[in-house]
């Protein structure tokens, strides 16, 4: 590389990362120091916003109404081994049926892994897998 970076990368990517360093430790003082005036900022912001808020959504769900029913209507397969509609998935999750069903697959991984399998083999030997 005969350009200013193909020449220069190691001193560039050092520089880069030492810089870096001190960006990230400036933002988190600053984040730190200036916090509480940030959160009553976005709180005040939240109160006088939010029936502007409320309108937006409620127009974009009725201008999305069908493609977003239309998805929360496909199933899904969940770990616990369920047919479940995807609308549905988070309530599942909490239930106890689902609790139970994905305790008992673990408890089988952890028997299955424990396992040791002993071949006899011809001459009578035996191998342990």
């Amino acid at each position: 590389m005969n350009t200013y970076y193909g020449k220069n990368r190691a001193n560039i990517l050092q520089k880069y990362h030492a810089n870096f360093i001190k960006m990230i430790e400036y933002q988190l003082s600053y984040y730190y120091t200036n916090r509480l005036e940030r959160i009553q900022y976005q709180l005040k912001y939240h109160n006088e916003n939010y029936i502007t808020y409320l309108t937006y959504q409620k127009s974009y769900y009725e201008k999305n109404k069908e493609r977003l029913l239309a998805d929360r209507a496909k199933q899904v397969l969940c770990s616990c081994g369920k047919k479940i509609l995807k609308g549905n998935f988070t309530t599942h999750q909490k239930t106890n049926l689902h609790k139970k069903l994905v305790n008992i697959q673990n408890k089988n991984n952890n028997i299955n892994s424990k396992i040791n399998f002993i071949i006899e083999n011809a001459d009578g030997t035996t191998t342990h897998i």
